[in-house]
């Protein structure tokens, strides 16, 4: 996701475990040049053969452009940073373009409401699908700070006991949990 924005591209979150009308509309209404995932994801794709985008997995891209061979373009303020495709509970889902400047905008606003000035070893976790518009307050949060995101895998984040521990043993100091999972945490 970094590389794609410090490439001057906008990324599309999306969450491949959607069903496969949602996946296959989000694409086809965006049209990715590129899909980047993990490898069952990545087959995935490939099975339900949506789009034209080439579908590549994170190793597959690792290996084949170890370094850049061009100066990222100048990004502006105005590009799009990413597009996030709402719940389509009135319909199809549809496609929101967020500008850089209002990423910005609303990372300054996070922080200027919770009165968070960048402190040492600032982390945070993220706990939501990439493809949930929370999933940019999360990631962004923490790393417009200069912190340290933690990306839990779903056995974590699915058992308050275990999350719980998980943020105690790494001393986190940001996440934002579902109302249900917060209760468990608080009860673990």
């Amino acid at each position: 996701m970094l590389a794609v924005l410090r490439s001057g591209c906008t990324y599309v979150p999306m969450s491949w475990d959607a069903p496969e009308e949602r996946v296959r509309h989000v694409v086809d209404d965006c049209t990715p040049r590129l899909c980047i995932a993990d490898v069952v994801k990545c087959s995935k794709r490939r099975t339900i053969g949506i789009g034209q985008a080439l579908a590549i997995t994170i190793d597959e891209l690792l290996s084949a452009y170890a370094a850049p061979r061009t100066s990222p373009r100048p990004i502006n303020e105005g590009d799009e940073a990413y597009i996030i495709y709402t719940s389509g509970s009135t319909g199809r889902p549809k496609g929101v373009p967020i500008t850089h400047a209002a990423l910005t905008n609303h990372m300054l606003g996070c922080m200027q409401v919770m009165n968070t000035n960048p402190v040492k070893n600032f982390s945070g976790v993220l706990a939501s699908s990439s493809g949930f518009d929370v999933s940019v307050w999360e990631t962004f949060y923490v790393l417009w700070q200069g912190g340290t995101l933690h990306v839990l895998p779903p056995e974590i984040l699915n058992d308050a006991r275990i999350m719980a521990d998980y943020f105690y043993d790494n001393q986190l100091t940001s996440a934002c949990i579902r109302p249900p999972m917060l209760s468990g945490i608080a009860a673990a």
